[in-house]
């Protein structure tokens, strides 16, 4: 089946939502398990009721790379470092995510965006989904996740402030990482967040002509966290890129 991707991947935050709600929510033959009463929540009308993916899309998405998390259409991009290790990380006791850990159609959120900053309250989470909803609030749209995918540069598990030079350097090379989630989901805009871990990596990395990439801090410093609070710019300078892309 072909896709519209005018609509699919338009400039408009609303057409790319409206465009996603005509699908069902996973690709096909998916199986859904566990959560699956969770990820029912999210929908009016059953997650398998909707257009069936196009092949190029449902290939993408069954072979996605592990810790990327969000809409298969995604207006917005936050690319932070690597998952927390440890009992205060964003792993704790193994449990490393809410299922299924692919992108999602159907004009809903992926519930590990929408439950994981409830469900495990870390700083980083808890600032992410914060700004981030005051940045989405400030152009009309009261829930982001819809619009939002998540990823990290390196996908390992590791402590604050470890840097894995080598990972991170084939993560933005030309076919890497980085490039296979752009390529399936064409975000308007990429929030690159981590000045010390992110930063110098993107830097060196193509971004395509259609996608904005914006640096700021780590979402650590985007609340009273360590002396800083640099929430307030974030959500300044996201909300008038997002207004870019609003009706």
């Amino acid at each position: 089946m072909s896709v519209n991707k005018s609509r699919l991947y338009g400039r408009s935050l609303a057409t790319r939502l409206d465009e996603a709600r005509r699908f069902r929510v996973f690709r096909k033959g998916l199986r859904l398990r566990p959560y699956r009463m969770q990820w029912r929540s999210l929908r009016s009308v059953p997650l398998e009721e909707g257009l069936e993916w196009p092949d190029e899309l449902a290939g993408a998405a069954e072979n996605w790379p592990q810790h990327a998390f969000g809409a298969a259409n995604a207006s917005l991009l936050v690319l932070w470092h690597r998952p927390g290790k440890g009992p205060a990380g964003s792993e704790p006791n193994g449990d490393t995510f809410i299922r299924p850990a692919e992108p999602v159609l159907g004009g809903i959120p992926h519930l590990h965006l929408q439950a994981w900053p409830i469900r495990h309250r870390d700083q980083s989470w808890g600032n992410l989904s914060l700004y981030l909803h005051l940045a989405f609030w400030e152009v009309g749209i009261a829930d982001p996740w819809p619009h939002v995918m998540v990823a990290c540069l390196n996908p390992v598990p590791g402590r604050p402030g470890e840097i894995d030079q080598v990972a991170n350097d084939l993560a933005v090379r030309a076919g890497g990482r980085i490039d296979r989630i752009v390529e399936l989901v064409r975000p308007s805009i990429l929030l690159a967040c981590g000045k010390t871990a992110v930063w110098p990596f993107i830097q060196r990395w193509e971004a395509p002509k259609d996608t904005h990439v914006e640096f700021v801090q780590h979402p650590l410093r985007w609340g009273p966290f360590a002396g800083a609070h640099q929430g307030p710019q974030v959500v300044a300078r996201l909300s008038a890129l997002l207004a870019a892309l609003s009706p």
